[in-house]
C-alpha cells in the first residue's frame, strides 16, 4: 500500500513505522491520474468537467471503478502511458490530471 507523506509524495510506510502492519490503516486520498506514481495500482473515482473531453475520457473507458496503472512517462513526463481494461492508452498529462483516482489497497501476501 502506498501513502501520501506530507509534502504530497506517495511512498510506502516502513513496517518499523506501523508496529510491524503492512500498511498504517490510514485512508489514501484521492488525487488526479497525472500524479500517481508509475506502477501503482489504482482505481477511477471521478472524471472532472463537464465538456466534450469528459464524454470522450468516458468514451474511452475511464468510468468509475475501473482499474488503471501508470505503466510508464515521456523523459519530460508528458504524455503517459496507461494500462486500462487489458488495453495501453496514452494520454496528455493534462488530461490525465481531469480523471481523479485512488490508489487500489494491495493485496496481502
Amino acid at each position: 500500500m502506498f501513502v501520501r507523506d506530507v509534502r504530497g509524495f506517495w511512498s510506502r510506510p516502513s513496517l518499523t513505522a506501523v508496529g510491524g502492519a503492512t500498511h498504517s490503516g490510514a485512508p489514501v486520498s484521492p488525487c488526479s491520474l497525472a500524479e500517481l506514481p508509475i506502477g501503482v495500482d489504482a482505481r477511477i473515482v471521478d472524471v472532472r468537467g463537464a465538456d466534450s473531453l469528459r464524454l470522450r475520457l468516458l468514451e474511452m473507458g475511464f468510468v468509475p471503478g475501473t482499474a488503471v496503472r501508470v505503466i510508464k512517462r515521456a523523459p519530460f513526463g508528458d504524455p503517459l502511458e496507461l494500462r486500462l481494461r487489458g488495453g495501453h492508452i496514452s494520454l496528455r498529462a493534462a488530461e490525465a490530471g481531469r480523471v481523479e483516482v485512488e490508489p487500489a489497497p494491495r493485496e496481502p501476501a
